[in-house]
């Protein structure tokens, strides 16, 4: 950070202008260029960091990897970055105020590797209408899976169906509280907000 706060640089052109020392809403500038309509990206001081700010009023495109080589020869290909975005700490944000996020790829692999003692490792998918799977082979696999429709559900096989377990229990809502595994379900059912 500069030592005399008054000390700033400046250099004008006609469609353009860079900075740097200026305060900003950002924080002091360290090195920025600045167009004529606003847009521009730049890096603050932020303690002993740096932020980067980037403004456009328009789309921002990036086109890579032209010359990279990416194998295509089994599932555990190393992977061939042509971008990437790495965080040592603090979050990965998305957010599409007024727009759709699309994430298109040959495979698209999502992980959550946290670890579980601090209570991470999860994926969450919510929806304020409806979450489709459409794929010729869904598979899940779990030590517990749990599916609470609050008002119907349908498992349907066009052609085939099996359930398989080592023990296994349909009831009815009408049978509910009529014997104390139903009641241990009842409750289990009030958890989840069913009944």
């Amino acid at each position: 950070m500069p030592s005399n706060k008054a000390d700033f640089d400046q250099d004008i052109r006609r469609h353009y202008r860079q900075q740097g020392g200026q305060k900003s809403p950002y924080g002091q500038v360290a090195y920025r260029v600045i167009t004529n309509s606003g847009n521009g990206h730049g890096w603050y001081y932020n303690g002993k960091s740096e932020d980067h700010q980037l403004s456009a009023t328009g789309r921002s495109v990036e086109c890579l990897g032209d010359n990279l080589q990416k194998s295509k020869t089994a599932d555990s290909d190393p992977i061939q970055p042509a971008k990437l975005i790495s965080a040592k700490h603090g979050d990965i944000v998305l957010d599409a105020m007024d727009g759709d996020i699309i994430l298109k790829g040959d495979n698209i692999i999502i992980e959550a590797n946290g670890i579980r003692n601090n209570n991470d490792g999860d994926i969450m998918l919510k929806a304020n209408k409806a979450i489709a799977i459409d794929a010729s082979d869904v598979k899940i696999d779990a030590s517990n899976v749990r599916i609470v429709a609050i008002k119907d559900f349908s498992i349907v096989g066009k052609c085939y169906g099996d359930i398989v377990a080592g023990f296994l229990n349909v009831t009815q809502a009408s049978d509910f509280g009529g014997s104390t595994l139903l009641g241990k379900i009842t409750s289990v059912a009030k958890s989840f907000g069913v009944v």
